[in-house]
């Protein structure tokens, strides 16, 4: 059972569904993170790849499904936006990161938009392990 304790029935189809993933565009001249801070994203040398099989490893959590980076796979996945925003404006501030997402899902000839927008902060606890008492 998936970690999200939702099952799927048996598929009616014969092997894992494949998908695509290509930015457009206008997404393409934006840095994927931005902010008060420099933040630096290591292991991601080609930010599509790396969407691409994270997408298929969420994915896989129940539907079998894996990325084909070149291909023509039923369904294609055309993001829109994809940006990381950040601020924080000192070391005692909570750092809060602003995620946003759009794209166009199409499958069977017929594009679907998902859109998304999640904030995500969090509080600097200050380490007193080393003070004496």
């Amino acid at each position: 059972m998936p970690a999200s304790g939702f099952s799927y029935g048996p598929s009616s189809r014969p092997g894992p569904a494949s998908f695509t993933l290509e930015d457009a565009p206008a997404a393409a001249d934006e840095p994927l993170n931005a902010g008060t801070l420099q933040v630096v994203l290591e292991g991601m040398p080609d930010e599509i790849q790396y969407r691409g099989d994270n997408v298929a490893q969420v994915l896989n959590d129940g539907i079998e499904v894996a990325y084909a980076a070149h291909g023509n796979a039923p369904v294609k996945l055309e993001v829109l936006k994809f940006r990381i925003r950040n601020l924080r404006s000192n070391g005692f501030s909570p750092y809060h990161t602003f995620t946003m997402f759009s794209a166009e899902l199409v499958a069977g000839g017929k594009p679907r938009r998902i859109t998304s927008f999640f904030k995500n902060s969090k509080r600097p606890y200050p380490d007193h392990s080393h003070r004496s008492r």
